[in-house]
């Protein structure tokens, strides 16, 4: 890539092409290019690869290679070279007339390229450093073979189409303005929504689990951040409010963190051992001073909310609080459905940097060991990353990566037993002496906005129906029904689900394509016949046309999915291959129309996988026991069912050899059998806050729902017939049931389900 620039633009600088994870960089003193620019690069790479020339390496002595790369004008290798140890080895390498300074390996050849693609060009500061040039960075990537290749730049369409700084702008939930500054996002109404949604979530948890609510200065004086010791080790991170060389004039700084001013919550009465825990938890606004470069989006902002917590404890007391945050850590992440995206990572202090940090080496390394021994009794796999602890605590945290593989940290878990002293906080003892309490910093879910940024990406916009903005649109059919339209959305609204009402002169066609588009949940069609029987005919993300609902059905199917924060993936769907029996008798009433009524002996079989989180189940345990609760893992679902249907339909002729049929039919149940097995995953019961009993491996649980079914079922039949012979006809037929399989009773399934089957045979004609 390189040489080509240099072929086709002389005067551009050579500076830096390190390879990267996703393929490759190179940073050229140069104007932006274009992506016209980047396809006249392209078909130069292309020439360079078919002159197949040899990829020769020499090294010359420091003094040469600087002398060499002077002559040909590229002051940053020059720089590189300084910059190199005084026994390093330099090292270049020739391909063609084009020479570069590199460490390499390389091919033998450029002829080994097989398959590549230049990606993206963009800004990028001289060795990372804002002070520095700005230069122009090439993205590219290659693989050994164009499948691969292929592959690849699939998966950067779907990473555009993910990427929340893109997406979450196209559905109007946050936007970003320079008036107003850089990493200082506005949250649109539908970002607003989904945020407070997530905040009231957080907070109505942490008060079930013990926690009390502060709301704090949103700043401070200097003086709480010279105790707090963030004075000395975060000040360049803080926005301050005043002048410090003025003498008299009191300094302020807007708050990074929330934990000096928790402390003085607890220290304005003393506290006995009886006391302890206490737990406090705030939404807090901070704010930090974030580097330009740094800054991306709602990932890494200036100011934004958490959920933020302080935990003052006993010593004794320190295992049992660590895993309470854990679990409630845990309990977020599954709620949300990313448990399964994060990693875990130990933060320890740098040993060879100790004057980064309160208290001494032997301090740390009993709490950092006690940290190890936590997280090992909790069974959590995690790494260790030396030198990002906090600078009074080593901290668990728990990581996630964003569609471009950056890695940001989601949820901290912080153990502190130095701030406690500096702050004097104490509590009484059971033997009357005043002592120490640690602290635990935490956050139930982290960063409101870096979360709603992850979830965005996660789900590409096609969020679990209690986080949308939008959970239900009514449609109406015409201006007629408007008010039946405002009638049910009244309704749902009452019972707390967010709804709209598309009220526009359009055709009900593109107002479900419009409402498909925005991602909405669920799409109520309203008309006549809805208005008339009191019901309304759904559409679903996830399932489709689910069919007519009585009204106060289907609010009671969303309100729990809302309640319960239900997630749902069908991953696999297999229907059967089943033989039916079937025997017609037709009346012709003319050449072209006639009547036939048949009995039909038939069998209908599947076979689906799906992944849902905070699912209502009975399920039965190896030993026979049922419980009930909340499923998160793995579902498979076996349905067989024998069927006498009696289909009644019309018959038009088209041809000798052809014709078309259409009808009602009616099926009696004879055979039935509904049942599965949940593994990889766990049972919360009786509700998502309950005990948890997991079952992975080999364990499993079965349910039934076979006595759940009804007896009887309707719906319409539309099929041809071709008459290949004489007397054999070959037919297809599609059977299309209109109520539900499952009796009206029944409420383990919150959804309908629509028995819809595809009929090929063949017939022999008297």
């Amino acid at each position: 890539m390189a040489e080509a620039v240099k072929r086709l633009y002389p005067d551009a600088k050579l500076a830096i092409g390190p390879s990267i994870d996703t393929g490759y960089y190179y940073d050229f003193e140069h104007a932006p290019f274009s992506n016209e620019d980047l396809e006249t690069i392209e078909k130069e790479m292309k020439k360079i690869i078919k002159e197949g020339a040899k990829i020769e390496r020499f090294e010359l002595p420091r003094n040469e290679a600087i002398a060499f790369m002077e002559e040909k004008g590229e002051p940053y290798k020059v720089e590189l070279i300084n910059d190199l140890p005084e026994d390093a080895v330099i090292s270049f390498y020739k391909q063609g007339d084009f020479v570069d300074l590199c460490a390499g390996p390389h091919l033998m050849s450029t002829k080994g390229v097989k398959a590549f693609k230049l990606i993206s060009s963009s800004g990028a500061y001289w060795r990372g450093n804002e002070n520095n040039k700005m230069l122009t960075r090439i993205y590219g990537t290659a693989y050994s073979k164009k499948d691969e290749l292929k592959a690849h730049m699939e998966h950067l369409e779907d990473i555009k189409k993910r990427d929340h700084n893109k997406l979450g702008r196209e559905m109007e939930l946050f936007t970003t303005v320079d008036v107003i500054g850089q990493g200082l996002p506005l949250l649109m109404p539908k970002g607003a929504a989904m945020i407070q949604t997530m905040q009231r979530w957080i907070e109505d948890e942490e008060e079930r689990r013990g926690y009390m609510r502060t709301k704090t200065p949103l700043m401070a004086k200097k003086d709480l951040y010279v105790i707090s010791d963030h004075w000395g080790h975060y000040k360049e991170g803080m926005f301050v409010l005043g002048d410090e060389e003025k003498e008299g004039e009191e300094v302020f700084a807007l708050r990074p963190m929330t934990c000096p001013f928790q402390y003085y919550v607890y220290k304005q009465s003393q506290k006995s051992y009886r006391d302890l825990p206490c737990r406090y938890g705030e939404t807090s606004t901070l704010f930090r001073n974030e580097d330009s470069g740094e800054m991306h989006g709602l990932t890494r902002v200036r100011q934004f909310t958490i959920s933020e917590g302080h935990l003052v404890i006993r010593p004794d007391q320190v295992d049992e609080e660590f895993k309470g945050c854990v679990d409630l850590a845990k309990y977020c992440l599954t709620t949300l459905g990313v448990e399964e995206d994060v990693t875990y990572r130990l933060s320890l202090a740098d040993p060879d940097n100790m004057d980064k940090y309160l208290g001494t080496r032997e301090m740390w390394d009993e709490v950092e060991d006690t940290m190890r021994k936590m997280l090992d009794h909790l069974e959590i796999n995690y790494t260790e990353e030396t030198g990002e602890a906090a600078f009074y605590g080593p901290k668990l945290d728990i990581q996630a990566k964003n569609v471009y593989g950056k890695e940001d940290t989601m949820i901290t878990i912080q153990l502190d037993m130095f701030l406690a002293e500096r702050f004097d906080m104490t509590f009484v003892d059971k033997d009357g002496e005043k002592k120490r309490p640690y602290i635990i910093h935490r956050t139930s879910m982290g960063c409101y906005e870096r979360t709603l940024a992850w979830l965005i990406e996660k789900y590409a916009g096609l969020f679990p129906t209690w986080l949308c903005p939008e959970q239900v649109r009514v449609l109406p059919i015409s201006e007629k029904y408007h008010d039946y339209a405002n009638k049910v959305a009244n309704e749902l609204r009452d019972n707390g689900v967010k709804c709209t009402v598309d009220e526009r002169a359009e055709k009900i066609g593109y107002k479900i394509r419009e409402t498909r588009l925005d991602r909405v949940p669920y799409m109520l069609v309203v008309g006549a016949k809805e208005e008339e029987e009191g019901v309304v005919s759904v559409r679903s993300r996830y399932l489709g046309d689910e069919g007519q609902k009585p009204l106060d059905t289907f609010i009671n199917d969303i309100c729990k999915e809302i309640r319960t924060k239900e997630i749902r993936k069908i991953d696999s769907y297999a229907p059967g291959i089943a033989i039916s029996i079937e025997g017609n008798a037709t009346k012709w009433f003319d050449p072209k129309w006639g009547m036939t009524v048949g009995v039909r002996l038939e069998n209908k079989n599947m076979t689906t996988e799906a992944t849902v989180k905070n699912y209502g189940m009975k399920i039965i345990n190896t030993n026979g026991g049922e419980l009930q609760g909340l499923w998160t893992g793995g579902v498979k679902t076996k349905v067989k069912n024998s069927y006498l249907t009696i289909p009644v339909v019309a018959n038009y002729k088209i041809s000798n050899r052809w014709k078309l049929s259409a009808g009602p039919y009616i099926s009696y149940l004879i055979e039935r059998g509904f049942s599965g097995h949940v593994y990889d995953g766990h049972l919360r019961t009786p509700d998502q806050t309950g005990s948890r009993v997991v079952f992975s491996g080999e364990s499993i649980a079965t349910y039934d729902f076979s006595e759940n079914l009804r007896k009887f079922q309707w719906g319409l039949q539309l099929g041809g017939e071709w008459r290949a012979f004489k007397h054999l006809n070959v037919y297809a037929d599609l059977t299309w049931g209109l109520n539900d399989i499952f009796k009206k009773d029944f409420d383990t399934i919150s959804f309908a389900m629509y028995p819809i089957y595809l009929n090929i045979g063949f017939g022999y004609a008297f």
